[in-house]
C-alpha cells in the first residue's frame, strides 16, 4: 500500500501504527523519482502488506527538514517508529528489493 503524505502529523501517524515502513522522499520534478515511483508501484502491487509511504518534499518541507533530506530521491525505512535505514538515489526493482531484505 501506497500513502500519499503531506503533513508531519499524518506521518508521524504513519510511523506509529506500523511496524515497518518503507519512506519516499520525492519531488515531482525529478526524474530519479519518478523511475523511482515505478519500482515502488511495482512493488507494492506484489507486496500489499508493505506499508510504503511517498512524501512530496515540495509540499513537504517541515518533513524534508527534520530528516535532513538534501538529495532526491532519498529512501528511509523505519521499524517501530525508528529509522533504521537511509539510500539516496535511484535503485533498480532487483537492488530495491535486496535494499528492503537487509533492513527488514
Amino acid at each position: 500500500m501506497i500513502i500519499e503524505v503531506t503533513k508531519k502529523s499524518e506521518f508521524e501517524d504513519i510511523l506509529a501504527n506500523n511496524n515497518f515502513v518503507i519512506v519516499d522522499f520525492w519531488a515531482p520534478w525529478c526524474g530519479p523519482c519518478r523511475m523511482m515511483g515505478t519500482v515502488l508501484e511495482d512493488y507494492s502491487r506484489a507486496n500489499p502488506d508493505t506499508v510504503i509511504t511517498k512524501v512530496n518534499t515540495d509540499q513537504a518541507q517541515d518533513l524534508a527538514t527534520v530528516y535532513d533530506i538534501s538529495s532526491l530521491p532519498t529512501l528511509k525505512i523505519f521499524r517501530y517508529g525508528t529509522e533504521v535505514a537511509s539510500k539516496v538515489g535511484f535503485m533498480t526493482r532487483t537492488a530495491f528489493e535486496d535494499y528492503i531484505e537487509e533492513n527488514k
